[in-house]
């Protein structure tokens, strides 16, 4: 059995998480699959340290929570909430 499309870039996304790697994060937040672009909404507040000080994470996630898609709002204040919690300064 395959992964779907979508689910690679969904494990893609977790590889991403698992090193911290903060700048395709942000970049999988403007990919076209909600499912991907919230995994990675996700997971750019459990990643900790490496962007508890890099606004590249705060700015996309801000501006999701003006997103149409409720949960997309929910997730986004979540993960916003994580990094404030971790000493990043969104506002």
């Amino acid at each position: 059995m395959g992964y779907s499309e979508t689910g690679i870039e969904v494990l893609n996304v977790e590889v991403m998480r698992r090193s911290g790697d903060v700048e395709n994060l942000v970049k999988a937040l403007r990919h076209r699959n909600r499912y991907v672009w919230e995994t990675a909404v996700n997971a750019l507040g459990e990643i900790g340290e490496p962007a508890m000080g890099d606004l590249r994470a705060a700015e996309p996630l801000k501006k999701a929570l003006r997103d149409s898609e409720e949960n997309v709002r929910i997730t986004a204040g979540k993960a916003l909430d994580r990094l404030i919690a971790g000493g990043l300064e969104v506002y």
